[in-house]
């Protein structure tokens, strides 16, 4: 829980900065990655390494996919919609 709680700061703190594109884009090689990591980590049969691999999953999904449907979702809507729109998402 630790790991996504700073993974979300770094990330509110990073999207002024970087932009959307980019965040998602490290989102999701580090996703890859990460369950590259994950898979590999079956393989040899290495219990310590797929932990490892989670962590990154949770990191990774917190950097960019899990807060940027928020900032989108708001921005997407009209002001008239935007209430009822974001209360079913």
């Amino acid at each position: 829980g630790g790991c996504k709680v700073l993974c979300l700061l770094f990330a509110s703190q990073l999207f002024d900065r970087l932009g959307r594109r980019p965040m998602l884009l490290i989102s999701a090689f580090g996703l890859a990655a990460s369950f590259g990591v994950v898979s590999a980590s079956y393989s040899i049969n290495l219990n310590w390494l797929s932990v490892v691999g989670v962590c990154g999953i949770m990191g990774s999904f917190s950097l960019g996919f899990s807060p940027l449907v928020y900032v989108v979702g708001t921005e997407v809507f009209p002001n008239r919609l935007r209430a009822k729109a974001m209360s079913l998402a």
